[in-house]
């Protein structure tokens, strides 16, 4: 039986590999179409996402068979629970990504917002890297990657924090930028939640690792 489990929970690594895989995937995608205006990329996220929402469910189906035939003990028990909730942050980092894909319906690098462009791209770029070292932490159980993710929460929060006040004057100023504003904020909110999840998955990357859950 042990060895079955051990077959069951290397098998589950490698969905949630793809499943990580995929989310980065759409991610980028909706950077490189708010970079490039490429409205045709966009829809492609908001198309794919129905994908990556029933690999979601297959993954959870997994893990709650194995929890049920298996009852696996001690670190099994703990990698289990927390693929269980890093599969659902994921998914919802994957809904972030459509929803900038869905806000690039509306051009918004003209006038306000072409002066935050690059800040939101640099704070895209830090985000992508946070999903990327949350989950390799998962993968490696390393707790060193974990708690740097778990700290560079603050400092997306403060990048989101200076665009939106940024932003905010700007329309001040101009009131025919009213919807270009709502939308930069829509995005920037949206990449600073993915950072958020990021840091949700480090957390259960500790207890995955030492059994203490970070939250409380």
């Amino acid at each position: 039986m042990e060895r079955h489990l051990h077959m069951e929970l290397e098998e589950l690594r490698k969905e949630l590999y793809r499943m990580d895989t995929m989310v980065i995937e759409a991610f980028v995608k909706s950077i490189r179409a708010m970079k490039e205006q490429d409205l045709k990329l966009a829809a492609d996220v908001i198309e794919n996402d129905s994908v990556i929402d029933r690999m979601e469910i297959d993954v959870d189906n997994k893990i709650l068979s194995i929890l049920a035939l298996q009852q696996p003990v001690a670190v099994d028990f703990r990698f289990l629970m927390s693929a269980l909730k890093i599969n659902n942050d994921l998914e919802r980092i994957a809904d972030k990504a459509v929803t900038i894909a869905r806000t690039l319906r509306l051009s918004i690098f003209q006038d306000l917002s072409r002066d935050y462009f690059k800040s939101i791209l640099k704070m895209s770029e830090f985000a992508i890297a946070m999903v990327e070292k949350s989950f390799e932490a998962f993968m490696e159980k390393n707790a060193r990657k974990a708690e740097e993710v778990i700290k560079e929460d603050a400092e997306i929060g403060s990048m989101c924090n200076t665009i939106n006040s940024g932003v905010i004057k700007a329309v001040e100023k101009n009131q025919r930028g009213v919807n270009l504003g709502i939308n930069t904020h829509k995005i920037t909110t949206a990449i600073e939640r993915i950072g958020a999840l990021s840091k949700n998955i480090s957390e259960d990357v500790l207890y995955y690792i030492s059994g203490n859950l970070l939250k409380y």
